[in-house]
């Protein structure tokens, strides 16, 4: 059975009825068959989506963990599917301002990958100088604002790779635009929700399905 992995993008797209929502819908329905398994990175529930949460920074006084994972996971439960949920690593200070059972510590090859990562997605991200910019305004300053969205982007990359899942879907250019340099790293497959890319991933699914059935599975 392939594993998919989605991106935030993708369940965005459950709030927001753009014209490939229903490609999601039909991948929750082949979850929900069992046809298919999806995982839902927890670190999406810290990213601070533009219009959501009135447009306020996350802050970790008023927003517990247990606040916005719970409410993550109960986003996903309305909207009818109940995933795997992959754990986030202490890689950086930043996650650890939100402590949770689904926190672990991250090892030499985990902050490897993350950097390796980053090289291809984020090349551009220099998190030293933000965090001296953000000491500027806040000397006790441990994580840059500025740098949160790559951080997560970054992170839903490594937690695919380390699932060792079939399929990266995303909707961010930053991803889906560097799939051959990813699928080098380890994320076997990236794809968008395009119409090509809903294309190759019915087939892999077709084909996958295939295989499993009773008749081949006696070949």
């Amino acid at each position: 059975m392939k594993r998919v992995t989605f991106d935030s993008n993708c369940i965005f797209l459950l709030d927001e009825m753009d014209p490939r929502t229903t490609f999601v819908q039909e991948l929750i329905h082949y979850h929900n068959q069992k046809k298919i398994t999806l995982q839902i990175p927890l670190i999406m529930a810290y990213e601070n989506r533009l219009g959501e949460r009135h447009s306020m920074s996350l802050d970790r006084y008023t927003d517990s963990w247990r606040n916005l994972e719970c409410e993550l996971k109960r986003k996903i439960k309305r909207h009818g599917f109940d995933p795997e949920y992959l754990p986030r690593y202490a890689i950086v200070v930043e996650p650890e301002l939100y402590p949770s059972e689904n926190l672990y510590v991250a090892g030499e090859e985990t902050i490897a990958l993350f950097k390796q990562v980053t090289g291809i997605i984020h090349p551009e991200i220099d998190f030293e100088r933000m965090l001296q910019e953000a000491r500027k305004e806040n000397p006790e300053a441990e994580f840059a604002p500025d740098w949160r969205r790559a951080y997560i982007d970054i992170h839903v990359c490594i937690n695919h790779i380390i699932s060792n899942a079939d399929i990266l879907l995303s909707n961010d250019e930053d991803i889906y635009g560097k799939a051959k340099e990813l699928e080098r790293c380890g994320a076997r497959m990236v794809l968008s929700c395009s119409i090509d890319d809903q294309k190759i991933l019915r087939e892999v699914i077709k084909i996958s399905e295939k295989n499993l059935s009773p008749k081949n599975k006696g070949k």
